[in-house]
């Protein structure tokens, strides 16, 4: 796993997950599809790049507003990117 930011002091319910997601990004958008598809239990909250909690978020944790190229997932107050997010979404879904 990557180093991961510091958490920026934003009012977040840490008690369900969130995905940050580029909402122009088809992929990106397929990526939220899926997982509302598997998220049987809607333990998972979403919030577009470009929305103002989305871009709070980007500037939270120094990450550039103008192009995003990765989503945000906050998991338990934790902070994953790139791939680590792809797999802490998965971990925290479990096995179907």
């Amino acid at each position: 796993m990557t180093d991961r930011p510091k958490q920026p002091s934003l009012p977040l319910d840490a008690s369900q997950p969130l995905i940050v997601f580029d909402g122009v990004c088809v992929f990106c958008s397929g990526f939220v599809r899926m997982v509302v598809r598997l998220d049987r239990k809607a333990r998972f909250r979403f919030a577009t790049a470009q929305s103002p909690l989305g871009e709070a978020l980007f500037r939270g944790y120094n990450l550039p507003t103008d192009s995003y190229e990765t989503n945000l997932v906050l998991v338990g107050g934790v902070l994953f990117t790139r791939l680590d997010s792809f797999v802490a979404v998965m971990t925290e879904l479990g096995w179907p």
